[in-house]
């Protein structure tokens, strides 16, 4: 072996090492399940892995809550499950170190491996609203029925919802990994739902409600077609 690869394969071993000691630590080797918080460990570890499932796209789980609140509670167990079902992990919804460094994998850019072919998305409508001081956003659409959408809300939006015109909110339901990763790939970051039970055509429109409602809000719209 020559000098220079032997020097790359002490520097590749060394980056392994890193990766591997990064990720058994990066919650300080503690045990993380519903209902630890913050105070609870020497750092507040709990917060550092809701940012995680936030800037992995697990986001959706939490945003009821609209917080990272530094508690394991049922939204963080659900996300943490979630994430464990997409990427093959037994689902406990309990972090250790085997979930804790398939977290950081994904946080480097990997993507769970699927058998199934990827998930299409068809943009069939976008929008730019700006959402009055005080109000919510208001953006009708006109859904096939046994057709799947999947709706997705970026800049200052906190959440958008389907409404049917009896104002109640439609079935919408969080992205399975696959989808996640299709919008990912199509430089999508927003907040994102699925939409599939619609039953009555032309009667349905999306309530966004955006970040801050003391001022007049700009918030994105895009409405995809979305096929297996």
């Amino acid at each position: 072996m020559s000098k220079s690869a032997k020097v790359a394969t002490v520097v590749a071993a060394a980056l392994a090492l890193s990766a591997a000691a990064f990720a058994v630590n990066r919650y300080g080797d503690n045990t993380l399940k519903f209902g630890a918080r913050d105070s609870d460990f020497a750092a507040d570890y709990v917060t550092l892995l809701q940012n995680d499932l936030y800037n992995i796209g697990y986001g959706d789980y939490l945003e009821g809550f609209g917080r990272t609140d530094g508690i394991f509670g049922p939204a963080t167990e659900a996300a943490v499950k979630a994430f464990q079902r997409d990427w093959g992990l037994p689902v406990s919804g309990i972090v250790r170190a085997e979930t804790a460094a398939t977290i950081v994998r994904a946080l480097a850019g990997e993507k769970p491996k699927s058998t199934a072919p990827p998930p299409k998305l068809t943009l069939l409508d976008s929008a730019q609203i700006t959402i009055k001081a005080g109000e919510k956003g208001k953006y009708d659409i006109k859904p096939a029925p046994g057709t799947t959408y999947v709706i997705s809300c970026g800049g200052d939006c906190l959440e958008a919802n389907v409404i049917n015109p009896y104002d109640a909110y439609a079935v919408v339901k969080p992205l399975p990994a696959d989808v996640r990763y299709a919008l990912r790939d199509l430089g999508d970051e927003g907040k994102a739902v699925i939409f599939d039970e619609a039953s009555l055509a032309g009667k349905y429109y999306v309530e966004i409600e955006p970040l801050n409602d003391l001022k007049d809000t700009p918030v994105s719209l895009r409405i995809y077609e979305l096929t297996r």
